[in-house]
């Protein structure tokens, strides 16, 4: 269960290349820090982040993150 003051976050990974993406798809991989292949971050989940993970789906791998981290 989680305790007062914590976010809910989520886990998004990128599965595929930003090189064969448009150009308005390279600032939604970039906007979380994912710099390449393989690169995963623990995010925050806001409309903002639900919003870049919806845009490039198909390059991204999201899951709920939980625990501590």
């Amino acid at each position: 269960m989680a305790g007062e003051g914590q976010s809910a976050r989520v886990r998004v990974r990128l599965k595929g290349s930003e090189v064969g993406s448009t150009q308005r798809e390279r600032p939604e991989i970039r906007g979380p820090g994912l710099p390449g292949v393989g690169d995963a971050r623990v995010l925050v989940k806001t409309t903002a982040v639900l919003g870049m993970i919806e845009k490039v789906a198909h390059l991204l791998e999201a899951e709920e993150a939980n625990g501590a981290g």
